[in-house]
């Protein structure tokens, strides 16, 4: 009973000091844990394994629009092709959804048609085309694609006609001379 105490020998007299059997020491925090994990992975094989963790919400539809161009020229009457295709929460492509699209930052610039039906061009796709207009240049168009509860979006640059640029530094240059000429040097 008494086998934990041990004699020790101090200077010239021995005493006996008393210390804590193996069963009665206190767990470390390292111990715990590592009692906590075998706890846990015992449990786990007689509940009969591994589970499976569902999320919560589930993953939802997914989406990508392309353009045909980077960039186009401001009064262009070819467009640019648009493409969209929905993927369901599987990766699957999507038919049947309806989509349409906004366009925004070019005044004038537009989509057709403004709303079309996935699968219509492809599994999963809708087409349409990007239109500039005449009103904005030198800035970028942002397209969005709406369908099901997601979106896409793209830009593309509306470039202005060479002679416009042209004309435009021809202008500021002679306000300038105008602006100039006023001061005596």
């Amino acid at each position: 009973m008494f086998s934990h105490i041990r004699p020790t020998a101090h200077s010239d007299t021995a005493r006996t000091r008393i210390r804590p059997s193996p069963s009665r020491r206190r767990a470390t925090p390292a111990v715990l844990t590592r009692l906590g994990l075998a706890a846990a992975v015992a449990v786990t094989a007689a509940l009969g394994g591994a589970s499976t963790v569902s999320a919560y919400p589930p993953p939802g539809d997914t989406a990508t629009l392309t353009g045909g161009c980077l960039s186009i020229d401001q009064g262009s009457g070819s467009g640019c092709r648009l493409r969209f295709v929905l993927y369901g929460a599987t990766g699957q492509t999507v038919n049947g959804a309806p989509v349409t699209f906004t366009t925004s930052g070019v005044n004038g610039a537009a989509v057709i048609p403004p709303s079309s039906t996935t699968g219509t061009a492809g599994a999963g796709e809708a087409d349409a085309t990007f239109l500039p207009g005449g009103v904005d240049c030198g800035r970028a168009a942002t397209i969005v694609a709406h369908a099901k509860s997601t979106s896409a979006q793209t830009q593309i640059m509306v470039n202005c006609p060479p002679d416009t640029t042209v004309a435009r530094l021809q202008l500021l240059l002679d306000v300038l001379r105008t602006l100039l000429g006023h001061f005596h040097w």
